[in-house]
C-alpha cells in the first residue's frame, strides 16, 4: 500500500510539471501575451533562390499590431552585399518586401553565388527600437542563393596539329584535363554577356586564342578552334536546339579541313547520290554563321559520302550513319588531306542534343 501511495504521488507531481511546461510554452509563443516586449521577426527563415535581375521577397511580422509605422533595416552579406530598409505600416501585424538582385551580382566564371539576409533593426516612427526576434539571442536571417543569367557554350578542339589545350573563361581555367583534338567540352554554363575566352597550350600560360565573345542569355553556342596551329582561330556559332518534329533529326555540316577543297556532302539512295550540303569550303566566321542552322532530315541509317564539289569524286565515305529521331547533330570535316594518323582527313559527328 505504501508503494502504491508513493507511485500515486509521483504521478500527480508529473502531471503538475507537464501542465506547467505546457502553460509556459503557450505563453512563450502567444502573440497576444503582454508579458513579452514588442518584437519583430521573419515570418519564414526558409532558404530562397532567385535569378539576378529579379526580386527577392520576404515577410516580417510583429507580435501585435502597432499604432505607428516601423522601419526595418536588412542586410545581405556573403558572396555579395546589399542593404536597405522596408516599412511595416501602422495597425498591421505583417508586411512583405521585394529586394531587386541586380544583374551582375554573380561574378563570372561562377554561375551562382550565396549570401545571408539578416534583419538588423526595427524602429518605430517615435524612435522605439523593437526587439529583433522573440529572444534577445535570436538572429533573424535566411540563406539566399542567386543564379546568374546564363548561356550554354560548347568548345571543340578542331585544329589538327595543335596540342592539348586549356580553356579559360574570364581568365579562370574551367577544364580539369587537357582538351585534345578533336574533343569537345560539351555544353558549359557561362554568365551571359561578353566573356573573355582564352585557349592556352595545356599546362602553360601560352595563349593561342584570345577573344572577347558575346553570349546572350538562354541561348546555346558552339566555339570551334580551327585551322592549323600557326593560324588557329575561333569560330562561334549559335545552336538552335529546338526539338525536331516527330520522326526527324536535325543535322548541320562544317568544313574544318584547312587544305581540303570545296566539298558536297550527301547520301546514297540506291545508286543515286542525294546532296544535302553543297559546295562547302573551309569555314571562316562569315560562312560558319551562314551555315549554323540545322537541316531537318528523316531519321534513319545513311551511307554518307563527301565528294569534291561539282564532281562525282568521293573523298570520304561514311557508311551506316544512324540518325536517331529527335536528336540534333553537327558533322564536321576534320584533319588534313596531307595528314596521316590522327591528322588524316576524316569526319567528326557531334550530338548537340
Amino acid at each position: 500500500m505504501k508503494i502504491i501511495n508513493i507511485l500515486g504521488r509521483c504521478l500527480l507531481f508529473s502531471l503538475i510539471v507537464l501542465s506547467g511546461c505546457k502553460k509556459f510554452e503557450e505563453e512563450k509563443f502567444d502573440f497576444s501575451s503582454t508579458s513579452l516586449p514588442p518584437y519583430l521577426e521573419l515570418k519564414s527563415k526558409t532558404a530562397k533562390t532567385v535569378t539576378e535581375g529579379n526580386n527577392l521577397s520576404f515577410t516580417v511580422q510583429v507580435r501585435t499590431a502597432l499604432t505607428e509605422e516601423v522601419t526595418v533595416a536588412y542586410e545581405i552579406t556573403g558572396g555579395f552585399t546589399l542593404s536597405g530598409t522596408m516599412k511595416l505600416p501602422a495597425n498591421v501585424v505583417e508586411a512583405s518586401a521585394s529586394v531587386l538582385i541586380p544583374t551582375g551580382t554573380v561574378v563570372s566564371p561562377a554561375v551562382t553565388t550565396t549570401g545571408i539576409l539578416t534583419i538588423k533593426s526595427a524602429t518605430t516612427a517615435s524612435g522605439l527600437n523593437l526587439t529583433v526576434g522573440r529572444l534577445s539571442t535570436s538572429v533573424e536571417k535566411f540563406d539566399v542563393k542567386v543564379n546568374a543569367l546564363t548561356a550554354n557554350v560548347s568548345v571543340t578542339h578542331a585544329s589538327p596539329d595543335a596540342p592539348g589545350v586549356d580553356l579559360l573563361i574570364d581568365n579562370t581555367k574551367v577544364n580539369t584535363a587537357a582538351l585534345t583534338y578533336p574533343s569537345s567540352t560539351g555544353y558549359l554554363k557561362v554568365v551571359a554577356g561578353t566573356r573573355s575566352i582564352k585557349v592556352n597550350a595545356a599546362g602553360t600560360s601560352t595563349t593561342v586564342i584570345n577573344a572577347n565573345v558575346p553570349f546572350e542569355k538562354d541561348k546555346n553556342y558552339s566555339v570551334y578552334a580551327v585551322n592549323v596551329l600557326a593560324s588557329i582561330n575561333p569560330l562561334v556559332v549559335e545552336d538552335n536546339l529546338a526539338t525536331p518534329e516527330t520522326g526527324k533529326a536535325h543535322v548541320r555540316f562544317f568544313h574544318f579541313s584547312p587544305d581540303a577543297p570545296a566539298v558536297t556532302v550527301g547520301y546514297m539512295d540506291g545508286t543515286d547520290f542525294v546532296p544535302i550540303f553543297s559546295d562547302r569550303s573551309f569555314e571562316n566566321q562569315a560562312s560558319a554563321t551562314a551555315n549554323q542552322s540545322f537541316t531537318p532530315v528523316d531519321a534513319g541509317t545513311y551511307d554518307v559520302e563527301v565528294r569534291l564539289a561539282g564532281t562525282t569524286t568521293t573523298v570520304l565515305s561514311l557508311p551506316g550513319i544512324e540518325l536517331t529521331p529527335g536528336k540534333i547533330y553537327t558533322v564536321f570535316a576534320k584533319g588534313l588531306v596531307s595528314g596521316t594518323g590522327d591528322q588524316a582527313l576524316g569526319a567528326e559527328i557531334q550530338v548537340n542534343k
